[in-house]
């Protein structure tokens, strides 16, 4: 490759510590959560959750998908008005590489844009906890890999889960410096 990329998150030099500051990672990920809802709340004028309906049907190939496979697993987190579909390839990758994967359908995602507009981050995040939940009956190791507002989610469900995620692969995520 012939440009040569800076560290993304900074490092001390020693070579000692995690590559991933988590302290100031988890205020910038709180601080952008944060952000999303007093815009939403504003923008919509309710302080409270909006009532939800019932659900839509998923549109065709927009299902979640899951693989049980070796004893690693990973957890892929598809973006922002993406599906799962968008995110197979990659998957499909890695269950031929003999791992457990678990692909979840974000709430809201792959329905209408109505039922898309009455859901929360928090909704996301719930889907992905309850993923990973759900992996790690299948997998000892797992890592988290997103795309986009999927890395996000990746980065907090290592923030939340700490040692427990091997590890991360993101893409695109949103992420400010301070």
């Amino acid at each position: 490759h012939p440009v040569e990329h800076a560290d993304i998150v900074p490092r001390d030099g020693t070579g000692n510590d995690h590559p991933l500051r988590w302290a100031g990672i988890r205020a910038r990920v709180r601080a952008a959560a944060l952000a999303c809802d007093d815009r939403r709340e504003h923008e919509h004028g309710y302080e409270q959750e909006p009532e939800r309906t019932a659900s839509m049907p998923v549109m065709p190939g927009a299902e979640p998908y899951f693989h049980s496979g070796g004893s690693t697993g990973v957890l892929l987190c598809h973006g922002f008005t993406s599906t799962p579909q968008s995110m197979r390839p990659w998957a499909d990758y890695l269950v031929k590489a003999g791992l457990s994967v678990s692909l979840p359908r974000l709430p809201g995602h792959g329905t209408t844009w109505q039922e898309l507009a009455g859901t929360r981050w928090e909704d996301w995040y719930g889907e992905v906890d309850r993923a990973y939940e759900e992996l790690r009956g299948h997998a000892s190791e797992i890592f988290a890999m997103g795309l986009s507002v999927g890395g996000c989610l990746a980065l907090r469900l290592a923030e939340m889960r700490g040692n427990a995620v091997a590890g991360l692969v993101i893409v695109n995520p949103l992420i400010t410096a301070d």
